[in-house]
């Protein structure tokens, strides 16, 4: 048998011989749907294969190209920053001094500048000329969080809009419509989406973590406005279901209030071991965690400057040819 099929095969090759099956008028009127929704099904699949590939692709571009938007404003507004430092004599190796602890006289080092070396009016008056929107400037520790807040008439503007207000996934840190960013409200809230890229709210992943917020020197919030340099210590961290009950604004009295506020303590997943008054006003950021899930972040109003000018540690001293002056300026803490 097994020679015989070799004979064949020999004989099919020499010989050229090409097989065909013809099938049946009748199999092929019984198998025509099969037939077409196989090949239906087939193309569907690919088609969807490659229009995900080419979305992929697409989200990835415009990631990209809308990072580099941000990036680039981001150099543009530390090029602000550091025209509006004040000059000061400071060691090179203690440049970068961190807020000092309430409870200790030891400087802290960060990896960001000190805002009470900072002066926002100018800032401001410059951010203005670029964005009238903008209300503030946000810094938070030890994270990347440190960006002008801007404030629309809705708070869907600035969710696909940057500070120049271009078009842009990433969206901007903005203040909720709703709030007095000259009088502040008792909760002042700002939003930002968050961005695995570490943009916008993307490193407050960063204060969930136990070696973050045990640290008092991160327990502090710099936001000021342009008539207020403020700063504020956080009491409440955590995560939780999608819900605005933590967005209120307004409240029927200090009850109501400082039920609110215990509320915000009670979730948190530390305790600060901060009291608050029904005199304190208090700041909430909120970004997404999942598409479900909020990371919230409540800090309260712990130093209320009006002057347009910070107060500086140890500022220099003053000298002319004809008199020697030595400036004093209060501790900000």
């Amino acid at each position: 048998m097994k020679e015989l099929i070799e004979i064949d095969k020999v004989c099919v090759e020499e010989n050229d011989i090409k097989f065909k099956i013809n099938y049946s008028n009748k199999y092929k009127k019984d198998n025509f749907f099969k037939e077409i929704n196989y090949k239906l099904l087939t193309s569907i699949i690919l088609v969807v294969i490659a229009a995900s590939f080419i979305s992929i692709g697409i989200n990835c571009y415009v990631q990209y190209v809308d990072g580099n938007k941000i990036n680039d404003q981001m150099n543009e507004f530390e090029e602000i920053i550091n025209d509006a430092q004040t000059e000061l004599n400071i060691d090179d190796n203690e440049s970068d001094i961190d807020i000092i602890d309430i409870d200790d006289t030891t400087k802290k080092k960060t990896n960001i500048y000190s805002a009470y070396y900072t002066n926002y009016e100018q800032v401001f008056e410059k951010l203005k000329t670029k964005n009238g929107d903008t209300v503030g400037w946000l810094q938070v520790n030890n994270t990347k969080i440190n960006h002008p807040v801007v404030q629309a008439k809705t708070n869907s503007y600035y969710l696909n809009r940057d500070f120049n207000k271009w078009h842009n996934t990433m969206g901007w840190i903005f203040m909720d419509y709703r709030n007095n960013p000259v009088n502040l409200s008792r909760n002042t809230i700002i939003y930002g989406h968050n961005i695995k890229a570490g943009l916008m709210f993307g490193t407050i992943k960063n204060i969930y973590k136990e070696s973050w917020y045990t640290k008092t020197s991160n327990q502090y919030i710099t936001f000021n406005t342009p008539t207020r340099n403020m700063k504020w210590r956080i009491f409440s961290i955590y995560r939780i279901d999608t819900t605005d009950d933590y967005l209120k604004i307004n409240f029927k009295n200090n009850d109501d209030y400082m039920n609110f506020v215990n509320a915000l303590k009670s979730r948190s997943i530390y305790d600060f071991g901060f009291d608050i008054d029904p005199n304190s006003k208090i700041l909430t950021l909120s970004t997404c965690n999942t598409n479900t899930t909020r990371s919230v972040v409540h800090a309260v109003l712990v130093e209320d400057n009006d002057s347009s000018v910070p107060q500086i540690e140890n500022p220099p001293i003053e000298t002319t040819t004809t008199t020697t002056t030595t400036t004093t300026v209060a501790n900000p803490e």
